[in-house]
């Protein structure tokens, strides 16, 4: 059993009673056993990027004009925007928001909406609200491809061109 000496400075403050020093090598190493014993590690995958999230669904420029502000569309469907922020104190993040208008009863999952560092990671939260919502509400009804209207070659609305 390896001895530990406990901590000369400050053992007063409640905060620090129970601590104990390492004083060598030897006692990191049981220590780092315990500990790993205890707290095994967790894998974590390495945070996804741009280059490993791919898009599922077709993405517009929502105004010619305006250089990063994008619509999503799903056969058709609006299902939500990114844009970057121009006017708030977190300025310079994107926005982005779900929405499925053209479909009643879609049961979209909350939030709704929210922020994020890189254009991407706001694609990508609006991708995974609407799958998380397609999941909820089941397969889309015809009556959603009626209000949508034709679409053009790039299976989009007739409307959005104009």
């Amino acid at each position: 059993m390896i001895s530990t000496s406990v901590l000369k400075i400050g053992t007063d403050r409640p905060d620090l009673r129970g601590f104990t020093a390492i004083e060598n090598t030897e006692q990191f190493r049981a220590f780092r056993m315990t500990f790993l014993t205890n707290f095994p590690p967790r894998i974590i995958s390495s945070p996804m990027s741009e280059r490993t999230w791919k898009r599922k669904y077709r993405w517009v420029q929502t105004w010619p004009e305006e250089k990063e502000d994008w619509s999503a569309f799903h056969d058709g469907l609006y299902i939500g925007r990114v844009s970057r922020d121009r006017t708030s104190l977190k300025r310079g993040m994107f926005l982005w928001s779900g929405g499925c208008s053209e479909w009643p009863g879609f049961q979209g999952p909350m939030p709704h909406n929210g922020r994020k560092h890189e254009a991407w990671e706001a694609a990508k939260a609006v991708e995974d609200w609407y799958d998380e919502g397609l999941a909820r509400s089941g397969p889309r009804p015809a009556l959603v491809a009626q209000r949508i209207g034709p679409l053009d070659e790039d299976g989009l609305p007739l409307w959005l061109r104009g």
